[in-house]
């Protein structure tokens, strides 16, 4: 026996009732019999064939938030998902935080370069951003070539979504786009909102502050960061490529002596700096006359078995001299005779030269011109010149006398020794 039309509908509207409305199944009794079996719940579009079909037409045919919710989990075109989106925001009712969380879930999918206009139409209509909805938007910009770095932090200010992985997240964005000095902000912003400081969260906004170095912004959030690390809010010890970004940023700006509170945090730690980051601190303590700190630093790399670069030695000199500090610069001299390729450098010969020349200690001049003309140093004229001006104010004679001449050549008998006048 034949089934009429009628009961062929009533039929299929019976099978097809699921979670869809009555007006939805009536005109597209086929997607309600489809969106209710399980062969749509368990659909998934990135590993499947062609979404059912009908399911867009259908819901042009009769637009809704909810039927758009539902569509955006199995549409696979990002121009047919993106006048899903328009068309539901133009349904009589309004879109709740389900339609942007799938809609953002569709970018990320489909057409992440989308994914700031939809967060865009989310804080312009005060939808509350999700956790989820935030999380795939910053996935979404870091898919794109560039990533959309500036976009990510532009929304992350004013979604108000705080949470350390969506930090760690535009970081990386910042740092894939080559930026990373544009996540500074990140430093205060975290501590204002009382957020969780892991060790890979503090290493990465280091490297942010390093690479912000020269801007009084990245040595201000280096100084917090630096603040956090002996506090309960940072458990053990902090990764040890924190320290050096940490340093390179408060040196950029000029803050030596807070450089040097970082090289002390890291002996507190047990780790040991590099030559030249112990060497870079050195030289920015003696360029701001912080001759005392600079000293216990060179006294410190002798422990660690760490050599200073003669240009940062060389400045440590010159400022010892310029307090007249001569107990130091013996000190020094002593320290560049157990290192004595020191000694054979230009720029620390002319440091000790006019050290000595300036206390007027010609006992040590001559030690020191005997050393240099042993090695060949005063063949250069810089040297030369450095001698007769030291050897001058200690009223000796000049270099270019008979017996300062006879001085100034190389002597028999091999190198002469150092010793302290």
């Amino acid at each position: 026996m034949m089934l009429s039309g009628r009961s062929i509908c009533r039929r299929v509207w019976r099978r097809g009732m699921g979670n869809l409305g009555h007006a939805d199944n009536l005109l597209n009794p086929t997607y309600g019999r489809l969106a209710s079996s399980k062969y749509v719940r368990n659909y998934d579009p990135l590993h499947s064939g062609p979404p059912p079909f009908g399911m867009y037409r259908a819901f042009l045919a009769k637009p809704s938030v909810s039927y758009a919710i539902r569509v955006l989990d199995f549409e696979v075109d990002r121009d047919r998902g993106w006048t899903v989106f328009q068309r539901a925001l133009d349904c009589d009712k309004p879109p709740n935080s389900l339609l942007f969380e799938k809609m953002m879930r569709f970018c990320k999918r489909f057409s992440p370069s989308k994914a700031p206009a939809v967060l865009d139409v989310a804080v312009r209509r005060h939808i509350a951003v999700s956790h989820a909805t935030m999380r795939d938007f910053l996935d979404s910009c870091l898919q794109t070539t560039p990533p959309m770095a500036r976009e990510a932090i532009d929304f992350y200010r004013k979604c108000g979504m705080r949470g350390p992985m969506s930090v760690i997240a535009i970081v990386e964005m910042c740092k894939s786009a080559g930026h990373p000095e544009w996540g500074i902000f990140l430093v205060q912003d975290s501590i204002e909102h009382s957020l969780e400081f892991s060790h890979k969260l503090v290493a990465l906004l280091a490297e942010c502050c390093g690479a912000g170095a020269g801007s009084p912004e990245a040595a201000d959030a280096a100084e917090q960061l630096l603040a956090l690390m002996p506090s309960t809010l940072i458990r053990g010890a902090p990764e040890r490529n924190s320290f050096p970004n940490l340093v390179e940023a408060l040196l950029g700006d000029s803050r030596s002596v807070r450089a040097h509170d970082v090289l002390l945090l890291m002996d507190r730690y047990g780790y040991v700096p590099s030559q030249e980051t112990y060497s870079d601190v050195l030289s920015s303590l003696a360029q701001a006359d912080r001759t005392n700190r600079a000293l216990d630093l060179l006294r410190n790399m002798a422990n660690r078995k760490r050599v200073a670069n003669a240009g940062s030695f060389a400045e440590l000199v010159d400022s010892c001299r310029r307090r007249s500090d001569v107990a130091s610069v013996t000190e020094l001299h002593r320290y560049a005779n157990e290192h004595s390729a020191l000694l054979l450098d230009h720029r620390v010969a002319s440091a000790f030269i006019g050290a000595y020349g300036s206390f007027a200690d010609r006992p040590a001049l001559e030690t020191l011109h005997e050393h240099a003309g042993n090695n060949g140093l005063v063949d250069d004229e810089s040297i030369a010149h450095a001698f007769e001006s030291a050897f001058t104010r200690c009223d000796a004679d000049r270099v270019g006398a008979p017996r300062a001449d006879q001085d100034l050549r190389v002597r028999s008998g091999g190198r002469g020794e150092l010793t302290v006048g």
